[in-house]
C-alpha cells in the first residue's frame, strides 16, 4: 500500500485540498494508498471555512482527523 503525505504550513487549505483530491484520483484509478495531510507551523488550526465550502462543492468531505494534523519538522540549510 502506497503512503502519501501532503504538507503545507498550517494544514488549513492547500494540504487538505491536495489530500482529498489525491484520494479521489487514486480511488478512480484503483490505486491502494493511504493519503494524509499535515501542517508544520506552530499553532495548527482547523481548515478554513472557504476550504470546506470549496471541497463540498466538489463533493469532497473532510474527516475529523484531517482538521488538526500537525507535524513536528526540523528544517535546516546545508
Amino acid at each position: 500500500t502506497l503512503s502519501v503525505l501532503m504538507v503545507c504550513s498550517y494544514n488549513q487549505v492547500r494540504s487538505v485540498m491536495a489530500q482529498l483530491l489525491m484520494q479521489r484520483a487514486l480511488v478512480d484509478t484503483d490505486v491502494r494508498a493511504v493519503v494524509r495531510s499535515a501542517g508544520f507551523a506552530d499553532g495548527g488550526r482547523p481548515a478554513m471555512p472557504e476550504t470546506i465550502r470549496t471541497l463540498r462543492a466538489q463533493q469532497l468531505e473532510l474527516q475529523r482527523e484531517v482538521l488538526n494534523h500537525q507535524l513536528s519538522l526540523r528544517c535546516g540549510v546545508v
